[in-house]
């Protein structure tokens, strides 16, 4: 989309996002999708610098909370689905806080919300601990004033006990496109992702120090007492920050991949093809990069087990979208994966191999660190990157079974939007035209260019 036809459909209020400082990235020296890794880096650099001592206070409150017999809940920004990270039997994920906040919440439990809903100042003045933060959708953050009426409405922070400030913006996305109004590249996911690993590893650290037991999820082997890896007198927050940081930064040394998985996902683009999203659990791939603000117009999320692969339901195309998923020779499939040999992943990626698409993977190779001898995902598609990262948590705890706190849903995040940002920059390079890029549809014409990036992508496939 040329800017100039851009600039037609949208209204000037949107204009003005691109106004506001230091908020979107501008690397023009870099490719796109490195562009946007370092403005990541740069932000979590800022959170990390100034937030940390309300996460380890947050830390303290969850363990306290716990340490009373009461309930810890979270509807905490994970991504484009809020569970995106704590999907069913998640490896590294505890019960020491759940999700979803229920109407029945009680004095004395906790609440760690960033996601407005219109029940939270009832339970807080029942009595609950609130911890809040800003996400895009939302009037807590910057540039509320550019957001819909009825958005600019939905406070947390004058109600919060505890505010961690994540800065987000009304728009949600961090680099500049060529010719092309609304920002690309999502970051509420990351951060999200970020500072709740930050927070759970310290509560999990502060209750195993005082011999409190709680289950970790996923299916790694019991670990035994040598296991242990931590100072259990010392805060993980800062820990599990470097260790993400470190594998965000290795994908940018592998940039040759995350270009070629591009370069396979634009020629299905234009050879008439379309670009899938797997994702075994809707709330993961699938949903993130599905009409996701910052994200492409030309993305489909698919998901489900093997024998039951379906789209992901675009709610703006209910009852008008035939939602069953048939792969053909022309599409390319990007896989995310949670575990290297999930036999409902190897059974779709059978699927997508069996009618000749393109499949690339992105997930964790290895269990422990060890790449399982069997058929694993990664062995078997036609690219693959996320050797950076392992399935399971990082930090094993005195008297706790199984290794807390993942990186891989962090990680196959990044992955992902490097790749979609490699994914507009090429299209610009072969075609001359921009790609369709949602707006948040919180934000005033929001709405209006979301319908015209589907409009677009009618016409031409991008």
């Amino acid at each position: 989309m040329k800017r100039r036809d851009a600039v037609k459909t949208i209204p000037l209020s949107i204009a003005g996002i691109m106004g506001l400082p230091g908020i979107i990235a501008s690397y023009p020296e870099k490719p796109l999708g490195l562009q946007y890794t370092s403005k990541v880096r740069d932000l979590l650099k800022k959170i990390k610098s100034t937030q940390s001592e309300e996460m380890l206070e947050a830390s303290y409150r969850i363990a306290n909370t716990i340490k009373n017999n009461r309930k810890c809940y979270f509807n905490w920004d994970l991504g484009h689905s809020n569970p995106y990270d704590v999907w069913p039997d998640r490896p590294g994920n505890t019960d020491i806080i759940e999700f979803g906040i229920p109407d029945d919440v009680q004095k004395g439990d906790l609440l760690l919300c960033n996601s407005y809903q219109p029940n939270l100042e009832e339970l807080h003045t029942k009595g609950a601990f609130l911890i809040g933060g800003p996400r895009p959708w939302g009037g807590d953050n910057i540039g509320t004033e550019l957001l819909m009426p009825e958005y600019q409405k939905m406070k947390i922070k004058p109600i919060a006990d505890l505010w961690i400030e994540l800065y987000a913006t009304s728009y949600g996305a961090i680099i500049n496109v060529p010719g092309e109004i609304a920002p690309m590249g999502p970051v509420s996911g990351v951060v999200g992702m970020m500072t709740f690993w930050m927070i759970i590893s310290d509560a999990a650290r502060l209750l195993a120090a005082d011999g409190i037991k709680f289950n970790v999820y996923g299916d790694e082997p019991d670990l035994g007492r040598s296991a242990v890896n931590v100072d259990i007198n010392s805060p993980l927050g800062d820990i599990y920050y470097d260790i993400a940081v470190s594998q965000q930064k290795a994908i940018d040394l592998q940039f040759d991949t995350v270009n070629s998985i591009a370069s396979m996902a634009v020629h299905s683009v234009l050879t008439g093809g379309r670009v899938y999203l797997y994702s075994r659990y809707s709330d993961n791939l699938c949903a993130e990069g599905t009409v996701r603000r910052g994200g492409l117009g030309l993305t489909f999320g698919v998901s489900g087990s093997p024998d039951n692969l379906i789209l992901m339901d675009d709610s703006l195309q209910s009852g008008k979208a035939d939602l069953n998923f048939q792969p053909t020779d022309r599409d390319t499939v990007i896989m995310g994966i949670g575990k290297p040999d999930d036999p409902d992943d190897l059974a779709s990626l059978d699927i997508f191999k069996k009618v000749g698409a393109g499949t690339a993977a992105i997930g964790p190779e290895t269990r422990d660190s060890e790449i399982p001898s069997g058929r694993t995902v990664s062995k078997e598609t036609d690219m693959y990157i996320g050797d950076m990262m392992d399935t399971y948590g990082v930090f094993a705890l005195p008297g706790i079974k199984k290794k807390i706190a993942p990186t891989s849903g962090l990680i196959n995040n990044q992955i992902f939007w490097a790749v979609c940002c490699q994914i507009a920059e090429q299209i610009i390079e072969r075609t001359g035209n921009t790609p369709g890029i949602y707006l948040s549809g919180a934000l005033k014409g929001g709405m209006e260019k979301l319908n015209e990036v589907k409009r677009i992508y009618r016409e031409r496939g991008y």
